[in-house]
């Protein structure tokens, strides 16, 4: 059984970014819960299909790595976008309960889409991770050209902190270098872009909100623009083409709160979901304003890192969330490192 979590009445399941490049181990990290997740789930058909997936294609067996760490491909995103699928189908047959709508954060689209069998593992593995690839790629190559930076703003509850930096990016002639890169409501928003724009912007409202100076607005540089348009998706989308999506078994809940419907099957609609989640801007606060209309839970998958921002008082639609699979409270010094290294809280 899932060792956080009840029995939830209308569950939203909540797939955290892939946080393993930034861990250096994967989801979950504690021993126990990566023993209970692979015994629990190896006779799931479902999860059974997975694994066969890895191992035809990738030549890998997904819970011997998940174990052992020792594949030597560099980027193991693919190999954590699998485990959380399966923490999620041992989560549903563990608990007898069925979630209500799924939401993600970035790079947790693919999980997401897997579980809700929106892709096979098949067409994740053949034709969606190659996307997903290529996207990382470009966009990392993208940070060298243009010195980029990233701050969270965030003020006292009562405070239109989102509305001031709209204002003064307008002010300053910043649209294209300055972006809302996540709005998670009104006084807290996370804002991206070129380092200097963003110094000046950050300055413009510290000095208006004592309270984001407060709360430290520490500027981050990005090692990446994701989620930042500076660089060319066109040629990526080609990448797409082809590419058959399946109508999902729940509702589905995209970065920017759009919500597509369990058992649709407009190509488009699905198409865009995974586009916006790779490229587009995000707004946590209203995904989850969203997945609250339609759920009285949330429940994560995903890692404590990744759902890091969702402590935030910020983005508190449901007020409180659990976890699919408990892993143990880090130790005071790996709580502060995780703490500090919050630079790519959107991959």
């Amino acid at each position: 059984m899932p060792s956080d979590v009840g029995v939830a009445r209308r569950p939203c399941l909540y797939f955290t970014r892939l946080t393993v490049s930034e861990e250096g181990a994967y989801f979950p990290a504690d021993a126990h819960a990566r023993t209970q997740l692979i015994s629990e789930s190896r006779d799931i058909p479902a999860v059974a299909e997975l694994l066969d997936g890895y191992r035809d294609i990738l030549d890998v067996d997904l819970f011997d790595e998940l174990s052992s760490f020792k594949s030597s491909r560099a980027d193991k995103r693919a190999f954590e976008t699998g485990i959380y699928a399966a923490a999620a189908y041992c989560f549903e047959r563990s608990s007898g309960v069925s979630p209500t709508c799924l939401a993600f954060y970035s790079s947790g689209v693919a999980p997401a889409l897997l579980f809700s069998g929106v892709v096979s593992p098949s067409t994740y593995l053949r034709e969606l991770l190659p996307f997903h690839d290529r996207n990382r790629e470009c966009y990392a190559a993208s940070a060298c050209k243009v010195r980029l930076a990233q701050v969270r703003l965030e003020g006292d509850r009562d405070e239109d902190v989102e509305t001031f930096i709209a204002e003064t990016i307008r002010k300053h002639a910043f649209e294209r270098r300055v972006y809302l890169k996540d709005r998670r409501g009104l006084h807290t928003t996370l804002i991206g872009g070129e380092e200097k724009p963003v110094l000046l912007v950050r300055e413009a409202v510290c000095e208006r909100f004592p309270s984001v100076l407060r709360r430290g607005a520490v500027l981050r540089l990005n090692e990446a623009s994701a989620h930042l348009p500076f660089y060319d998706t066109e040629p990526l989308l080609q990448i797409l083409d082809g590419v058959r999506f399946s109508p999902p078994r729940f509702t589905l809940i995209g970065v920017a709160g759009e919500r597509v419907p369990a058992g649709c099957g407009d190509q488009e609609i699905l198409r865009k979901l995974v586009i916006e989640a790779a490229f587009g801007l995000l707004d946590t606060g209203r995904a989850l304003r969203v997945a609250r209309e339609g759920a009285d839970e949330l429940v994560i998958v995903g890692s404590r890192r990744g759902a890091y921002l969702l402590r935030r008082p910020n983005t508190d639609a449901f007020g409180s969330f659990s976890f699919a699979f408990a892993e143990a409270a880090p130790d005071a010094a790996t709580a502060r490192s995780r703490k500090r290294s919050t630079a790519l809280e959107s991959d």
